[in-house]
């Protein structure tokens, strides 16, 4: 382990810069690609009908759908501060 290292800053910066426009398109372009309704998949994903749940997870309440955000950003500073 003595030897281990992050990235030196003109690879990390360029990786750094890339993961968050990966996030935010993604975010922004996600109701294209998996949103209830669209034809990007067409035929090929099948939900059978007695297996909604999937479906029915799309109408949560969005603080719920935030819980593993929150435990995820909870554990990290945690997990940097102790």
């Amino acid at each position: 382990f003595e030897g281990a290292h992050d990235a030196p800053w003109p690879m990390g910066l360029p990786l750094l810069i890339l993961s968050f426009g990966s996030i935010f398109v993604g975010y922004l372009t996600k109701d294209l690609i998996i949103g209830v309704g669209s034809d990007f998949w067409n035929n090929a994903l099948y939900t059978h009908p007695q297996n909604l749940t999937l479906l029915e997870a799309e109408f949560i309440p969005h603080s719920i759908k935030l819980l593993p955000v929150i435990f995820s950003l909870i554990g990290a500073g945690s997990a940097f501060f102790f």
